[in-house]
């Protein structure tokens, strides 16, 4: 599985909706027994956010780090 964008306005940042998301998908990514995998450009705060939320680095350019949950790691 791959999420694609997650974008939260920052207004409403902090407030656990984010996190609550990401669970949601991988709720739905360990139910079918599959990776969840994502990407996040490396200046974004949004890397500290994935890996707190268990994801781990798989690879990075210049621009972006590729990032991957999976459910037997959880």
């Amino acid at each position: 599985m791959y999420l694609d964008q997650l974008c939260v306005s920052p207004a409403h940042q902090g407030g656990g909706a984010g996190r609550h998301i990401v669970r949601m998908v991988q709720d739905e990514a360990r139910a079918e027994g599959l990776p969840l995998r994502l990407m996040a450009l490396n200046v974004s705060r949004a890397n500290a956010f994935y890996v707190s939320c268990g994801f781990r680095a798989l690879s990075s350019d210049a621009l972006d780090t590729q990032y991957e949950w999976r459910p037997d790691a959880a």
